[in-house]
């Protein structure tokens, strides 16, 4: 069974994350983030082909999009092989749940539609 990996600092991916198929998460340090239907501390999902390069990425180029400081975040990941299926699974239960999409995937659609 898939599980999620212990949440990490950003700076702990280069150690911490492996170089396969996969799903992370990114969620607040500390507090909860207001959503329609309750509260999270979840603030992002993601899946990738190369989780380390994929959560490098992040961290270089989606983050500063959303112009949200590294050091409030923390990140898990996990392994597994039919990564757009279970990120679309893990994606629907939240918006099920929480009447949105995570903070920050609304967050980069919104800016990605303003360029």
């Amino acid at each position: 069974m898939n599980k999620f990996s212990d949440w990490v600092a950003f700076e702990q991916i280069k150690e911490k994350f492996p170089e396969a198929p996969g799903l992370f998460q990114v969620k607040v340090k500390g507090g909860l983030l207001s959503y329609p239907k309750g509260k999270s501390a979840m603030f992002y999902y993601g899946y990738t082909s190369n989780l380390r390069r994929g959560a490098a990425n992040f961290l270089s180029k989606i983050l500063p999009v959303l112009e949200v400081n590294e050091e409030v975040l923390l990140i898990r990941w996990m392994s597994v092989k039919e990564v757009e299926a279970k990120f679309q699974a893990y994606l629907s239960t939240f918006y099920k749940r929480f009447g949105s999409l995570p903070l920050g995937n609304e967050m980069l659609i919104k800016k990605t539609r303003q360029r």
